[in-house]
Formats: structure tokens, sequence, C-alpha cells
């Protein structure tokens, strides 16, 4: 590679999903509907790397809450306790 190749902010396809950490086939797949990172076509189609990193930035969620099976009231064995035969 030429000086001027590793200072590129343009990233191949597969350079992109590695970047992402997603497969290539998976950006082709997101292009095609139109709803992946922006890209452009310089004869081969390439991702700028500010584009990736704004894709991914909106892209970001916050952690979500697991749901309990249980009664969300009620103490992780509380219910245990109420079947026991033992007395307190």
């Amino acid at each position: 590679m030429t000086e001027i190749e590793l200072q590129s902010p343009f990233l191949s396809i597969d350079e992109a999903g590695g970047y992402l950490r997603i497969k290539a086939h998976t950006l082709n797949i997101m292009r095609s509907r139109g709803d992946g990172p922006h890209w452009r076509d310089h004869g081969i189609i390439v991702y700028h790397v500010g584009d990736l990193n704004e894709w991914s930035k909106s892209r970001l969620r916050e952690q979500t809450r697991c749901k309990n099976t249980a009664n969300d009231n009620e103490a992780p064995n509380e219910g245990a306790r109420e079947n026991s035969d033992d007395p307190d």
C-alpha cells in the first residue's frame, strides 16, 4: 500500500464491514434497501469513515430492562415462602 492509501478516509465494502464489525454482505443488503450508512460511487462502492461513525451513532441505544417473569412487585423468593409448611 502507498502512503496515500493508508491515509484515505474511504473504505471498501470489506474494510467498512470490518470497521463496523458487520459482514460486508450485510452492508450490501442495507445499501440495496437504503437503510445503511451513506456510501459513495467512486467507480467502486466506498464508505467514508465519518459517515460510518455518524451512522453508528444514530443507532446508539440505551440499555433495555430485562422483563422479569415474576410479579415485578414481589421479591424474588417471596412466593416460595408462602408455600412453605415450616412455621416462622
